[in-house]
């Protein structure tokens, strides 16, 4: 029977060895791996499908602990790289590359589909996009954005809307 301490000795040998020839070991399975690059991507893909589960649960594990510390480096990203965010979130929403969207602005004139104002609020222009076909439609400031959204692209409610406001002035007219 082997003594526990000659198993921690026989480690501490292990040990000693592998990182004497860390370099050596690196290259010779860099070396493997580049001349049986499908053989170990299909070995890969089994492990991984194997033990989805398991992978998931230690992957939220390890997010939940370092939280913070995954949100702050996000954050220094998208700070230092603040047009990698409008670039991906054009392209993921409306199929369009940032020069794409510049362009319908101009196209535009510059203003707003509806109220062809050039005051922005602040806020950078709206692409706005047909909700059951996903095709865009133009730009629009935040405010007109919002009351296409809040009429549900439904034009019968639209045109209530007018016909609600004509009454209305026509009523003020007349007092």
């Amino acid at each position: 029977m082997v003594s526990e301490a000659a198993k921690e000795r026989h480690r501490e040998r292990c040990r000693a060895y592998h990182l004497a020839h860390r370099q050596e070991n690196n290259a010779r399975v860099k070396a493997y791996r580049a001349a049986h690059r499908e053989e170990v991507n299909v070995h890969q893909r089994m492990h991984r499908a194997a033990r989805r589960d398991e992978i998931r649960t230690r992957q939220k594990a390890w997010y939940h602990a370092h939280r913070e510390e995954v949100r702050e480096k996000q954050r220094a990203y998208h700070r230092a790289h603040p047009s990698v965010g409008r670039r991906n979130h054009l392209k993921r929403k409306y199929g369009l590359t940032p020069s794409e969207a510049d362009l319908l602005l101009i196209e535009q004139g510059g203003t707003c589909a509806i109220c062809k104002k050039a005051h922005w609020n602040g806020k950078a222009p709206f692409i706005d996009h047909d909700h059951k076909t996903e095709k865009v439609r133009g730009v629009l400031c935040n405010s007109c954005n919002m009351a296409l959204g809040f009429l549900r692209d439904n034009i019968e409610i639209a045109q209530g809307v007018v016909e609600y406001l004509k009454k209305f002035n026509q009523r003020r007219e007349i007092e």
